[in-house]
Formats: structure tokens, C-alpha cells, sequence
């Protein structure tokens, strides 16, 4: 079995020195009394885009900056990545609006992401695999070793959390995991999310409410995340990750 890597001092120091050079989070908000902050991002910024990779069906054109926000106007599947692989203690945070304002890809449905991923085609970088292994086509990520959650997903129907175990395409759910309404998404909104990896357990939550919680007993403590969406237009207006104290 492979022993999960942990980040270095003097990585945890290259990643401080990069952000402070290039504005990827504020000087106030280093340190929190939870870990150390490696990346804040509020979308100001034309080189904050370049922390991020689509992977779209149609065009990459579907993902941009603009008003101060990641935009994924996605015509049919969309999947961003963050760039930096994490690895856990860590949470991550954000800030979405799903848009339902008559444009042609304003379908609300699908506030989804994949988080602690690891391609087994490409395991040691994600971003080494061919191009055309992940299309953005959803069943083209079944391969995965990683978490998920489709929030809202089958037109704001579902939300459901699953474990991809990466050497099967089967993607185990528990029955908890399964939920439905009143777990929808409301439109034009401002959710913040909030997901933490630490030791065994695994939390996910929608401002300040947990609506998922697993204690997984083979927990995936490295891997990268993805924002993922099909015909949807979401705006991320911040992104956030802090490695978090071992306690």
C-alpha cells in the first residue's frame, strides 16, 4: 500500500511564497486558529484563472473569468480542476450561485464536485493522462478513486455522496448518502460550501450545515478537486483551502 505524502515544511513555505507573489490569498489570512491557509482566491485577479483546468464536452470557452467570479457556463458535461493536488488534514471552501436567469444553459441542477481524486490511469499527476481519457462526459470519470457529490442532481432532484474506489467502475453509495427534497438548490443564491478530510472522517456542508458526514475506514487523504457541473451556468465568486492542524 502507498503511504500518503504529506507536505513539507519547506513546501508548505514554497506554496506561502508563490501565493504572496502572485495574489493568491490575503496576507491577513495566513493562519487561522484551524491550520495554516494555502490558497485564497476571490477571482480579482486574470492570473487566479490559471489555478484552475477544464475539461469540457464542447468547448473550454464554457469556463472563464469574468465579474469577479470563476464562470462555468457549461453546454453540456464540465469538469474544473483545481490545479494543486491536496492532501488532508484539509478544508476547502467556496462560494457559488447556480444562475437561473433565462440563459441557454440556466438548468438548475448538478452543484457537484469531486474531491481527494486520483486518476489510476495517471496516478502520480492527474493532468498527465491523455486527452482524451476525461472528456468531460461524466462516464468518462467513473474510473476515479475519489469522493463525490452531486448536489441537486436529475434537474434539483437528488443530492447524493459517494466513494469511487478507482479499480472498479461500480461508484458505492450508503442509503444515508442518498437524499432528496427539501435538499434543492435555490437559484440565484449565494451557498457557501465547506468540505473537510481529516483522520477517518469526511464532512461536507451547505452554509454551516452538514449534509453529509462519512467515517471511512480507508480514508483518501491525497488527491485533487474538481468543480463539476453538465448544462449549468455556475459562478464561483471564492475559493479557499487551509491545511488543517493535526490534533
Amino acid at each position: 500500500m502507498n503511504q500518503t505524502k504529506q507536505p513539507t515544511q519547506s513546501n508548505i513555505l514554497l506554496i506561502l511564497v508563490s501565493c504572496l507573489l502572485f495574489g493568491c490569498f490575503k496576507p491577513s489570512q495566513q493562519t487561522t486558529n484551524e491550520g495554516q491557509v494555502l490558497f485564497e482566491l476571490n477571482f480579482s485577479n486574470a492570473s487566479d484563472f490559471d489555478f484552475f483546468k477544464p475539461e469540457t464536452e464542447i468547448n473550454e470557452q464554457e469556463v472563464t473569468l469574468k465579474e469577479r467570479a470563476l464562470d462555468i457556463d457549461a453546454i453540456k458535461g464540465a469538469t474544473v480542476w483545481f490545479k494543486e493536488k491536496l492532501f488532508a488534514p484539509i478544508k476547502i471552501e467556496y462560494t457559488v450561485v447556480v444562475i437561473n436567469n433565462e440563459g441557454p444553459n440556466d438548468r438548475v441542477s448538478d452543484l457537484n464536485c469531486f474531491f481527494m481524486a486520483l486518476d489510476p490511469r495517471c496516478p502520480a499527476d492527474i493532468f498527465a493522462c491523455d486527452d482524451s481519457i476525461r472528456t468531460g462526459n461524466f462516464g468518462t470519470y467513473h474510473d476515479l478513486r475519489t469522493y463525490y457529490v452531486g448536489y441537486g442532481g436529475n434537474n434539483n432532484l437528488t443530492t447524493r455522496m459517494r466513494r469511487y474506489p478507482g479499480y472498479t467502475r461500480e461508484r458505492p453509495m450508503l442509503p444515508e448518502h442518498d437524499l432528496g427534497p427539501p435538499l434543492v438548490i435555490v437559484p440565484n443564491q449565494s451557498i457557501k460550501v465547506e468540505i473537510t478530510v481529516k483522520a477517518n472522517k469526511i464532512t461536507y456542508a451547505h452554509d454551516g450545515k452538514v449534509i453529509f458526514e462519512m467515517d471511512d475506514s480507508l480514508p483518501y487523504h491525497e488527491g485533487w478537486f474538481a468543480f463539476r457541473t453538465v448544462r449549468n451556468h455556475l459562478k464561483i465568486l471564492d475559493f479557499k483551502v487551509t491545511q488543517l492542524y493535526k490534533r
